[in-house]
């Protein structure tokens, strides 16, 4: 049988063609037969579950309403208003509240409240509240008026001097300077002067000590400079510093009842309360100002004193004299180190004078005096004529040569007189009464004229920053006073009876007006207390103001409004500068 299929095979082999059957090949399917679902979990590890809580910073719940509901509420008109505990509180403090109204009364406290005529910038303007009001028992106000006030470095401690309403010759009156301690203060009014020092002659001029709070600068309608320390004022025993005496002068006494002396002749004077030196200026001293000394400064400029601090004082007087001061480490004595003269020959002959200026009084008297922040070398002054200069004080150089023919003039002292280097700045068409030196900027002052024009300049720039015009918001056309106060861009103008704030940033009307009963003399802002604001009048009395809170204290890049104005008035005159070569270029190529 085997063979047989061996045979068959070889034939099928031999011949392809031929038809034989071969056996069926099966393949199982791959298709699911039936449908199964397995569920297979593997764990490796034990299993952990962590909870955490997340807070959320707002939170907020609203309530949505579909359906209309409606809430009866009872009112019961038979329960008082007030629980009857009240009734019984006001009860009983009605009486002693009425009493201590009564007692503490101001009668100036409704003029804050007072609109001046229909002017609208009255009704926008902001009110300041007034604190106290101080005024001296000691002068008459039918003769003596406040002629300027003063705040020390700390704020806690104002002085007011005084001055006649008029001089027909030398002036021999007998003025105090009258000092409160708001610290100490009772009430609103009828607050006697803590401490007095009487001098001989009225006052024109002060400023505190920048360092010590109780030492006083006075400059005099005499022409002579004070210096009082309020804190010896009721010590009989006599400093005991042995170099407070200058030479040739005997050691400052004080007494507790200070009655002041009559005003004599001298290299010194001695007084009760005070020193006082002799009558450098021939008239009466516009302004006074504390400068700080470093080290070099001190050699450079001082040399009649022993024992120097490094506060020294400039003043002004309307002869046309400045004198610079050293004083003692003890700060009671005064040192005349140099005098300077503003001598119409030594000013440069493109400056507009006055062909009598020029040729007949070449002396030019000062009006306003200010000292840079940071440069005690460096001054700004303003003269009768309307201008203003830039002065130098480390100058070394001789005001004139010729001193023959100043011997003549009474006001002129035959001492060494050197010359400020004048540089000038600006002319004015009406004569500058004030000027301030910023305390922010060193460069950057303030010049308020008589017409009520009040502008904002720089030393090293010129033209103006700002200009303001407070004659439109007072019915009075002259300006007394102008100042910086704390913050850097808002400063006081005093106009008649008005005080008027402005701030550089908010435009030209004034944020805050402050009308006063009398005439307004001077202002004084507190260093401290950047809202505290001083004001005197001619009848003697000192106004203690608070500005609105909004004002009182410095906001962030509030300086940057007079650096980029600063920047602005430099390009310009880059512009300006460009221009006038333009032109001459064009002219010399015209020429050709």
């Amino acid at each position: 049988m085997n063979e047989t299929k061996d045979n068959d095979a070889d034939k099928v082999g031999l011949n392809i063609f031929a038809d034989w059957n071969a056996e069926s090949a099966s393949f199982p399917s791959t298709w699911r037969e039936k449908r199964e679902f397995a569920s297979k979990v593997m764990q490796t590890e034990d299993i952990q579950v962590h909870h955490q809580e997340m807070q959320c910073e707002d939170d907020q719940e609203k309530a949505v309403q579909t359906d209309f509901e409606e809430i009866n509420v009872e009112v019961n008109t038979l329960q008082p208003p007030y629980p009857p505990s009240l009734f019984a509180f006001f009860t009983k403090v009605t009486d002693d509240m009425c009493r201590a109204l009564e007692e503490n009364l101001d009668p100036f406290s409704v003029e804050v409240f007072k609109d001046s005529d229909d002017l609208d910038v009255f009704a926008s303007a902001a009110r300041a509240s007034k604190e106290f009001i101080l005024r001296s028992s000691s002068v008459s106000s039918e003769m003596f008026g406040a002629s300027c006030v003063a705040w020390n470095k700390i704020g806690t401690q104002i002085a007011v001097a005084y001055c006649a309403h008029a001089h027909t010759d030398w002036c021999f009156h007998r003025a105090p300077i009258s000092s409160w301690n708001l610290r100490r203060m009772l009430n609103t009014k009828n607050n006697p002067a803590h401490v007095e020092i009487f001098l001989p002659t009225c006052v024109t001029s002060m400023e505190f000590h920048p360092f010590h709070p109780s030492v006083l600068a006075v400059g005099t309608y005499s022409g002579c400079l004070a210096i009082l320390d309020f804190s010896l004022v009721g010590d009989q025993q006599q400093p005991t510093d042995a170099k407070m005496a200058g030479k040739g002068t005997e050691k400052l006494p004080f007494y507790p009842n200070n009655q002041g002396s009559h005003f004599g002749g001298g290299e010194q004077i001695n007084d009760l309360g005070y020193f006082m030196t002799r009558p450098e200026h021939g008239l009466s001293v516009t302004s006074i100002q504390w400068v700080k000394l470093n080290s070099s400064q001190s050699r450079d400029l001082l040399s009649r004193n022993e024992n120097p601090s490094q506060f020294c004082i400039i003043t002004a007087g309307k002869e046309g004299h400045i004198c610079f001061w050293s004083t003692n480490t003890s700060n009671t004595r005064v040192f005349l180190e140099r005098k300077f003269i503003v001598w119409a020959d030594n000013i440069s002959a493109d400056v507009p004078l006055s062909l009598s200026s020029r040729c007949v009084l070449k002396q030019m008297g000062l009006v306003g005096l200010g000292a840079c922040k940071d440069d005690p070398y460096t001054c700004v002054l303003s003269t009768a004529g309307g201008f203003i200069f830039q002065a130098n004080l480390g100058s070394n150089i001789e005001a004139y040569t010729a001193m023959v023919e100043l011997k003549t003039e009474s006001s002129i002292s035959e001492e060494k007189l050197l010359d400020p280097g004048l540089v000038y700045v600006s002319q004015h068409s009406d004569c500058p009464e004030v000027i301030h030196c910023s305390p922010f900027h060193r460069d950057v002052f303030l010049v308020g004229n008589s017409n009520g024009e009040v502008l904002i300049q720089n030393m090293l720039q010129h033209g103006v920053m700002f200009k303001y015009n407070a004659r439109k918001y007072s019915h009075h056309k002259t300006l007394h006073d102008a100042k910086w106060s704390g913050r850097p861009t808002m400063f006081g103008v005093v106009m008649g009876k008005f005080v008027q704030i402005f701030d550089l940033r908010k435009g030209q009307t004034p944020i805050v007006i402050i009308p006063h009963e009398n005439m307004v003399t001077q202002i004084a802002f507190n260093e401290t207390e950047i809202g505290t604001l001083a004001s005197c009048d001619k009848e003697g009395m000192v106004h203690v103001w608070n500005l609105p809170r909004k004002y009182s204290s410095i906001e962030p890049h509030e300086l940057d409004v007079l650096i980029r104005s600063e920047n602005s008035n430099r390009q310009d005159e880059q512009d300006e500068d460009e221009n006038e070569d333009d032109e001459t270029l064009d002219e010399t190529m015209y020429q050709e």
